[in-house]
């Protein structure tokens, strides 16, 4: 292997490191900023002449697992466009689309959450991961 590719490979592992770490603190902001209430009351349901009282399930939930599953997330969604594979981009978000079905369903505000944090943690993944590329690209191009 040559100078390029550990140059190649070095930059590659710093791009990871930063789309992890920039991206959750753009998406920490992001979401603070939005101010998406906690609670929302559901939307009321058209044609429902009975209702029935189930008891509420509390989610369990592993603490932090939101913030590992991001900072996962936009590994995963670096490591697509790294290898030239951005289509995989979809089944990343289709997988956390289908691990937080339940909650995406009933839960109207923990949805406008979702949606926001996953919007601003995969185009954060992206941007950095591009301007990552390009100045790799301007460092192992460049004229000598």
């Amino acid at each position: 292997m040559g100078a390029d590719d550990w140059i190649r490979i070095a930059g590659w592992g710093l791009v990871l490191l930063l789309s992890a770490a920039l991206g959750w603190v753009c998406t920490v902001l992001v979401l603070r900023c939005a101010r998406v209430p906690a609670e929302a009351e559901p939307a009321p349901r058209r044609g429902a002449d009975v209702t029935l009282h189930l008891p509420q399930r509390q989610p369990r939930s592993v603490k932090g697992g939101g913030t590992w599953v991001g900072v996962l997330e936009r590994l995963a969604v670096s490591t697509c466009l790294l290898s030239g594979q951005a289509g995989l981009i979809a089944v990343v978000v289709a997988v956390k689309g289908l691990g937080r079905f339940a909650e995406l369903r009933d839960d109207p505000a923990f949805a406008e959450r979702f949606l926001i944090g996953t919007s601003t943690s995969m185009l954060s993944a992206v941007w950095i991961t591009l301007a990552g590329q390009r100045l790799l690209d301007l460092v192992l191009h460049s004229p000598a």
